[in-house]
């Protein structure tokens, strides 16, 4: 019995440099490539704290830009929550009405392109060695995630 090929899927010809298979692969060279999995762009990732600086390998990257969310598992810590756009010296909380801190050192330190790096951490947010956590990462890709920044005027205007 002889085994079956399954057919195999070219590009159709767009011009004549693509005599023989097509050329839409060389249309789009240049440009960014698209993720292929959502692991590529989002990670859960549970780590214990242990006060000294580290990284978390989470395989997201977040040099490409994107957003971490950090939330200690067995304390009342509030949620930290920091991105690319601000910067690792901000930090959001999203379950307080509080304004968004600044001057932060040794928390989240840096987006890496393979997730982040930790301080000390000296407030106890995220590396705490007493304590667990849990983190959210979210790379910035098209049609999944962006990161804006906005400006209010603290006058209620809303953003459209």
């Amino acid at each position: 019995m002889k085994d079956i090929i399954p057919a195999k899927k070219e590009s159709p010809i767009l011009g004549l440099s693509g005599l023989g298979g097509g050329v839409g692969g060389n249309l789009v060279a240049g440009l960014p490539e698209e993720p292929k999995y959502i692991e590529e762009v989002f990670s859960t990732y549970l780590y214990s704290g242990n006060s000294t600086a580290r990284s978390i390998d989470n395989g997201v990257n977040l040099s490409k830009g994107g957003m971490t969310w950090i939330k200690s598992r067995n304390n009342t810590i509030d949620n930290f929550l920091t991105d690319t756009e601000q910067g690792t010296s901000k930090r959001i909380r999203s379950n307080s009405g509080q304004a968004a801190a600044t001057g932060l050192t040794d928390t989240l330190t840096s987006f890496n392109d393979n997730g982040f790096s930790l301080g000390t951490d000296g407030l106890w947010e995220v590396n705490h060695s007493s304590y667990t956590y849990s983190s959210w990462s979210f790379r910035k890709a098209k049609g999944f995630f962006d990161v804006v920044k906005y400006n209010g005027s603290d006058t209620g205007d809303g953003l459209i």
